[in-house]
């Protein structure tokens, strides 16, 4: 999933066609009236927070620069009849977005590019991806996102940057945890670009979806009264990441042949899945696009 998403450019922020396009699979893209669009596929629309919809079927409506996005989660089972897919209403979403037609086509358009977007996304039995189950009870949230994106061209090299706000409202019920507290959440990236050995080389920064603030309350029992009640004590836990992963990239990107493309890169990640004290992990890829 890690070497699709990089080959596809879709390892950032950044604003890029929210269904459809490359690293997703489009199963409609009728015309509409002048200026307008629909797409039907599979792939979560822009941005870190709405990636939390797992196997994500989405639609999209383009409007001139306005795009509507409709994202859910989705379940493949192997039954009696062979494998079957259902939507899974465990998370499921809206966003709104302005992009600026030129924005597909970023790297050959000059001047300032900037896309603007905001979403609300529903976890019907999680809390940023993690559950709970049990004695500790249930999770679910209410997450709300805004991001921005823009990128400019100087001394002959591009230059990109997004970043992207989440708010989640939790909901705890049911289990030990008896209260939860607002959570804030960040994701931002940026990249330099320019033409290099017939290709385009870049260099990248990025910060994966992190909880910069938020907490859930587990009531936990230490004793009894003397008539028998049980006596309950509240435990804050924190849902801040010891550390905060940030990922340094670099890779070339170039045409082999009409039609096929080539990416080689390596990746660096400090303090991986936002562990403090965890070893950095470096990763090599290399991806080939082969068109029929």
């Amino acid at each position: 999933a890690r070497l699709w998403r990089w080959f596809a450019g879709k390892d950032g922020t950044g604003a890029a066609p929210a269904v459809a396009g490359e690293g997703r699979s489009a199963l409609a893209v009728p015309a509409g009236p002048a200026g307008s669009e629909l797409r039907l596929g599979f792939g979560a629309p822009e941005g870190a927070h709405m990636s939390l919809a797992a196997q994500p079927a989405a639609v999209e409506a383009r409007f001139g620069d306005t795009v509507l996005s409709a994202v859910s989660s989705t379940r493949f089972e192997d039954g009696a009849g062979g494998w079957t897919g259902s939507l899974d209403p465990g998370v499921h979403g809206l966003t709104l977005s302005w992009r600026p037609s030129a924005g597909e086509t970023a790297e050959r358009t000059d001047g300032f590019l900037t896309g603007l977007r905001a979403g609300w996304l529903r976890e019907a039995d999680t809390l940023y991806g993690a559950g709970a189950q049990g004695a500790f009870g249930r999770l679910s949230s209410d997450l709300f996102v805004a991001g921005a994106s823009g990128s400019f061209e100087a001394g002959g090299g591009r230059f990109g940057m997004a970043a992207e706000v989440g708010h989640a409202a939790p909901e705890a019920a049911g289990g030990l945890f008896s209260d939860a507290g607002p959570a804030f959440s960040t994701a931002f990236s940026a990249v330099a670009a320019r033409p290099a050995a017939g290709g385009t080389f870049k260099l990248s920064l990025r910060q994966p979806l992190r909880i910069e603030t938020g907490r859930l309350d587990l009531s936990l029992p230490v004793g009894r009264t003397p008539e028998g009640a049980v006596v309950r004590q509240r435990v804050p836990v924190g849902l801040a990441p010891s550390g905060r992963q940030i990922d340094f990239g670099a890779d070339w990107t170039g045409a082999v042949a009409p039609g096929s493309v080539l990416r080689v890169g390596a990746v660096l990640s400090r303090h991986p899945g936002h562990v403090a004290g965890r070893r950095p992990e470096a990763a090599v890829l290399v991806g080939l696009r082969i068109g029929l």
